[in-house]
């Protein structure tokens, strides 16, 4: 930046509106805001109340005063809409109802790619931009008469920002941003977002350690409020760490770790109600040493891969039924008429209704069916049941494989013989030789199987795909960016099977400090290639965007980007590292209501139910004898034997998760990892 380059700020305030309602804090937010920019040094053009005409007028008057270089700051607090794809600000003059081309004149954009205020600015040579967004309120309008809506979001949209500029909204998308809360005494003046962003904001203070501050205490006030979930977001493109007073000292975690039983606990409970997967994303950036953080991944591999818009599906295929029909063995006990189960939420299970629970229902008159979706903490909740003596009145739970285990270790679940509580497979072969290696612990009874696996942009990789997981290294073959998960489980392994190690000993020698030498030595040779994620959502996007040649990340968000969003992507599913969801059964039943639920695994878990639900989501079933039976997708009409991990064509070289090994070595591997990344 010139040595001569001027600091500025826009602040506006939009409070009173003619005809729409009226806010309470947005003026005491822009003041506060202007008084802390004049702080930091900047000379701050403050405004509020401004109709369409004067608002144009006082941005054209501050736009014409930027010159190359310079550092510009946006704040704007009032009412905000979108589109879906742009922000805009609202005026006070703007109408109660409209058209969207009406109210799209009689806004202002944030930005558009053409005219918006960040384009402006961006035009007008600004070297840095920070923009400060109050706006992801309630939608202000009322519909036009004869219609339902007028297309608008709840929550301001995400926003590609330009290089050299930092986008922070006080709200994550589709959330609502608390201007009050019901307990604030009267003296209390300013929104949720600004009263805990506002005190980081100051001389010496980066700015991703300002907003990751604020990201946590808004979240926690917020939840105070009935639950209510507001996660601020940004979007950063500026180049390392931003310091607004260029007397910023040592760069520190931009992760704010509170306490695991406090804030955490609360951001992961609320996070599973969430309309869309930016809390869970936003768990996992604030809480990344928490324990739940295992189950908010499995939660977000469900959860966040099944955005689908409105199409007519084709017409999908007639599916062949199983060759035999089984029947449970009967007994004597009468069966509960009630069935408690447990799992994620969202799409997953979604999925497991259509697939299990109303075709069993259909089968089963008077049986009422009730779902609670505890899965993320089902580990911690039967812990204490079981100390306190009480029964949580849950039948049976799905949880992750690494949980089932943990949870059998504990005694909180039953052990199950697979040959007598589950159907044998459609040619006679017992449900034990069907499941195989997916029997992963005494307890568990296998349902979906997930995996960690790579994909990589096809219009980048010129005219020879690449055909297995040693692509990784080749960079001669396959140049580019790699995107990587930040931690040492599958890289290692990967690592080592592409320098030479056979698939069969890869753990032991990875159990070795000699192995585990050697297996760093092989990532150095990428490292200086690769981005490191921490949440799933990151390679795709990286991927859409053009930033990597390849990475790795969950099926489920890939399955999305190709099939979806129809991104130039490909799976390269060799050596894709498998996991699992299973059913435990909880110690404790009753005759009748275990009765009940040995039914309910007989006919939920057997060849054609596992493969239905593969017809609702990406993940395979764990049954080998399902796979003939994986038809095309319920609503996109897509083939998935295609898009599934258990799909025989895309076993070949495939890991099952070692639980192990890494319940033995995760600990020190992570430090080895951990310094091994910080050489």
């Amino acid at each position: 930046m010139p040595v001569q380059a001027a600091k500025l700020a826009f602040v506006l305030g939009n409070e009173n509106y003619g005809q729409l309602s009226d806010l309470r804090n947005a003026h005491e937010d822009a003041r506060a805001y202007s008084e802390a920019f004049g702080d930091l040094g900047y000379a701050v053009s403050y405004h509020q109340d401004l109709d369409l005409g004067d608002t144009i007028d006082a941005l054209d008057s501050f736009l014409n005063r930027i010159s190359l270089g310079d550092e510009v700051v946006i704040v704007y607090s009032g009412h905000g809409w979108s589109d879906g794809a742009t922000n805009y600000l609202i005026p006070t003059d703007a109408p109660r109802q409209g058209s969207d081309r009406v109210l799209e004149r009689r806004s202002i954009a944030l930005k558009n790619g053409l005219n918006g205020i960040l384009d402006e600015v961006e035009a007008a040579g600004a070297s840095l931009t920070v923009a400060i967004i109050d706006a992801c309120r309630n939608n202000p309008f009322e519909p036009p008469a004869g219609r339902k809506s007028i297309g608008m979001t709840r929550g301001l949209a995400p926003v590609k920002a330009a290089t050299g500029t930092f986008v922070i909204f006080s709200a994550g998308e589709g959330q609502e941003a608390l201007d009050r809360l019901p307990s604030d005494p009267p003296g209390a003046q300013m929104s949720v977002f600004t009263r805990t962003f506002l005190p980081q904001l100051k001389r010496g203070i980066f700015l991703e350690d300002a907003i990751a501050k604020a990201q946590v205490e808004t979240a926690r006030l917020a939840l105070d409020f009935d639950g209510h979930l507001q996660h601020p977001a940004y979007y950063d493109q500026t180049l390392g760490y931003t310091c607004l007073t260029e007397d910023c000292g040592t760069v520190t975690a931009a992760v704010v770790q509170p306490e695991p039983d406090s804030l955490c606990d609360l951001l992961y409970a609320e996070a599973k109600g969430a309309p869309s997967c930016f809390a869970f994303d936003g768990y996992l950036q604030s809480c990344g040493t928490h324990p739940f953080r295992g189950n908010a991944e499995a939660y977000l591999k469900r959860n966040c891969q099944v955005q689908v818009a409105a199409v007519a599906p084709p017409k999908v295929q007639p599916e062949p039924q199983p060759k035999a029909v089984v029947t449970p063995p009967t007994s004597d006990v009468t069966m509960s008429k009630s069935l408690n189960l447990v799992s994620w939420g969202g799409a997953y299970q979604r999925s497991q209704q259509r697939a299990y629970t109303t075709p069993y229902a259909d089968k089963n008159a008077g049986l009422s069916i009730t779902w609670h979706e505890n899965s993320f903490e089902a580990v911690s909740l039967l812990s204490k049941a079981r100390a306190a003596g009480n029964d949580l009145g849950w039948d049976l739970v799905d949880v992750v494989a690494t949980d089932a285990i943990r949870l059998c270790d504990k005694g909180l679940v039953m052990d199950i013989n697979p040959d007598a509580f589950l159907a044998p497979a459609p040619d006679g072969n017992s449900a034990s030789s069907d499941f195989g290696p997916f029997l992963v612990s005494d307890c568990a009874i296998p349902q979906i199987v997930y995996s960690s696996v790579v994909a990589y942009r096809t219009d980048l990789v010129g005219n020879r795909p690449p055909r297995d997981i040693c692509a990784l290294f080749d960079l001669d073959g396959y140049p580019g960016k790699r995107a990587l998960e930040k931690r040492p489980n599958n890289n290692l392994e990967w690592a080592l099977l592409c320098d030479g190690v056979p698939h069969s000993d890869i753990y032991d020698v990875l159990a070795t400090n000699a192995g585990q030498r050697r297996a760093l030595a092989k990532l150095d040779t990428i490292k200086d290639h690769v981005i490191w994620w921490q949440a799933g959502a990151e390679t795709p996007q990286l991927l859409a965007d053009g930033e990597v040649v390849m990475g790795s990340s969950w099926n489920g968000r890939f399955f999305s980007l190709i099939e979806e969003q129809k991104q130039p992507v490909a799976m390269l599913w060799d050596a894709q590292v498998l996991d699992l969801d299973v059913w435990v059964i909880p110690t404790g039943l009753s005759a009748e209501r275990l009765a009940r639920v040995r039914d309910f695994l007989w006919f939920a878990t057997d060849t054609q139910r596992l493969a239905d639900q593969a017809k609702y989501i990406p993940y395979g079933p764990a049954r080998a004898s399902s796979a003939e039976f994986v038809g095309f997708h319920a609503d996109l009409g897509v083939d998935m034997a295609a898009h599934i991990p258990t799909a025989p064509a895309n076993m070949r070289n495939a890991f099952v998760y070692n639980y192990d090994f890494w319940a033995r070595h995760s600990l020190d591997l992570n430090d080895r990892f951990a310094a091994w990344l910080a050489e």
